[in-house]
């Protein structure tokens, strides 16, 4: 099976933000599968377009910090949203982001996201009843217990995960994180949950690890935080992480 719809994305030009977002991998994907001579014919068997709404505020707290939470259902929306996709540069001035272009106001992000994150929590329940499901959608893997960055402001696979689990859906789980950049929310938000074990192979350095561990001031960097297995490969490794044992980095 397959999930997408294209209306659970995030369309960031609406919104006056200047990102590079594409969604050609996405739209590429599926009307490939859907021009198929043979698949096509039987789409009604594999592609499925519905994302209904079920994700809850209640479901957000399995994930993220209750304050956290309540920040972004409340005034404080807008700071949030803007820390999360970086806004704005280090003396405040506004990056990638021309408010007066937006034909919808910022804070009707959240929407979006919630709609995305129940795509990702009815990923899991359509793969669990037919056996096999992938989503054009969702990952964002770097929102933290109690804050985003990298353009994630909620995590959907932690959120869509815990609340399966919660529902006795089932018993155990893995999170594999393929993406170039290391799934660091991902890895906290999941640091005492015994049930679901989070993966990442990733760049061995970059973005969110080109800053130390340690700050300055002797904070520790979140983007540091321990996942269950942490591959990183370096510039050249890219041959060596399928042998590379588990539990390396």
């Amino acid at each position: 099976m397959v999930l997408y719809n294209r209306e659970a994305v995030i369309s960031f030009p609406r919104y006056g933000i200047g990102i590079p977002a594409l969604d050609s991998r996405k739209t590429n994907t599926i009307e490939a599968l859907l021009n198929h001579p043979v698949l096509g014919s039987l789409k009604d068997q594999w592609y499925l377009q519905d994302i209904p709404e079920v994700i809850t505020r209640a479901d957000l707290e399995r994930a993220h910090d209750p304050a956290y939470i309540k920040s972004l259902f409340g005034p404080e929306l807008e700071s949030k949203l803007i820390q999360a996709y970086e806004l704005k540069d280090a003396a405040g001035n506004f990056n990638r982001y021309t408010p007066a272009d937006a034909t919808a106001p910022l804070t009707e992000i959240l929407k979006d996201v919630m709609r995305i994150i129940s795509g990702s929590y009815l990923l899991i329940t359509h793969a669990l009843e037919r056996g096999f499901c992938y989503y054009l959608g969702g990952g964002m893997h770097h929102a933290h217990p109690s804050f985003g960055h990298g353009f994630c402001v909620l995590n959907d696979i932690c959120t869509a995960l815990l609340k399966a689990h919660s529902e006795g859906l089932f018993k155990k789980a893995w999170v594999i994180d393929l993406d170039a950049h290391r799934g660091d929310g991902t890895a906290e938000i999941l640091a005492n949950v015994q049930d679901i074990t989070a993966m990442s192979i990733h760049m061995a350095a970059g973005w969110p690890l080109d800053e130390p561990e340690y700050r300055p001031d002797g904070t520790f960097n979140p983007s540091w935080f321990p996942g269950d297995i942490d591959i990183g490969i370096a510039s050249g490794e890219e041959n060596l992480y399928i042998p590379r044992p588990y539990g390396s980095s």
